[in-house]
């Protein structure tokens, strides 16, 4: 049995399109909203043409496949192979201020980055930037909406010796501060 994965995220394009992306395998498609409530009511139907496609871009798996094990597992290969870390994004908050009708998040739940994450965010750039120099994008929904965390994880970083330059991704425009 099958079923439609739970790091889907749905966007709808037209009367007759929805954007579907997986946040896990990063796959994105533009799917007819029929087939996509076809495959949702029969929890994917093996014998449909895309089936495989659809279980080969992630946006179907397995009953018995957990995600979340597999997010781990990917999460943990990441960090046992890495020579050293050298950016990464992080997400101080998912609220936004914007409200862009194209918005991938609208509808998503809004939440703030703990200083408690924050504080193991910097504990992992510490423990894998070896060479201490990091490039750092700020994302979410408007990450300038939770400058507390943002400036904690700088503060941090700094006290422990690492360098680094942040972009602050904005809307469609990415503005560099250093």
């Amino acid at each position: 049995m099958y079923r439609l994965s739970n790091f889907n995220i749905e966007v709808n394009l037209n009367n007759n399109e929805t954007l579907l992306y997986n946040t896990l395998t990063t796959s994105l498609i533009s799917i007819d909203k029929k087939q996509l409530a076809e495959i949702k009511s029969s929890y994917a139907n093996e014998k449909d043409e895309h089936f495989g496609h659809l279980l080969e871009m992630g946006f179907i798996t397995s009953e018995a496949d957990n995600e979340s094990d597999c997010l781990h597992n990917v999460r943990n290969s990441f960090i046992q192979n890495a020579d050293s870390m050298e950016s990464i994004t992080i997400a101080p908050s998912t609220r936004c201020n914007a409200r862009c009708y194209y918005c991938f998040e609208k509808g998503s739940q809004e939440h703030d980055m703990t200083l408690d994450v924050a504080s193991k965010v910097v504990d992992l750039i510490n423990g894998y930037c070896y060479n201490k120099d990091i490039y750092i994008t700020w994302f979410g929904g408007e990450p300038l909406l939770n400058t507390g965390v943002m400036d904690y994880i700088c503060d941090s970083l700094e006290n422990k010796g690492v360098a680094y330059s942040k972009v602050v991704g904005l809307s469609r425009h990415f503005f560099l501060i250093s």
